[in-house]
């Protein structure tokens, strides 16, 4: 697993301009918020599940962690650019404005599972 750079939401962006993150970093921080970071959350794996909007385009991608019930949730919406986690009883835990996803951009794992 790569190491991404941390996010740091207080330095100020300029239009135009967002912070890339990539699935590996997005996994980390579910477990961080599930459970800290051990090696059994670690090695689930991490299913991606983009909802259409009404014209049929991928309107936001549902990122959860393989189990029963799923490990911890994010959401994250590309036409605002926002990646909001949520914590096992539904309350937002951290919303992060100004994210792309790296993997998500070229076109490539966002099938239903990664």
């Amino acid at each position: 697993m790569e190491k991404q750079t941390e996010y740091k939401p207080k330095r100020k962006l300029y239009q135009g301009f967002y912070w890339m993150v990539n699935l590996d970093w997005i996994k980390q921080e579910i477990c961080k918020i599930y459970n800290g970071i051990n090696k059994d959350d670690i090695e689930r794996e991490l299913i991606i599940t983009p909802i259409k909007n009404s014209y049929g385009n991928i309107g936001t991608y549902v990122f959860s962690l393989m189990g029963s019930p799923p490990k911890g949730y994010a959401f994250y919406i590309p036409t605002s650019i926002k990646l909001i986690f949520i914590g096992m009883s539904g309350e937002k835990i951290k919303k992060l404005n100004n994210i792309k996803i790296k993997d998500l951009e070229k076109g490539g794992r966002n099938s239903s599972h990664a």
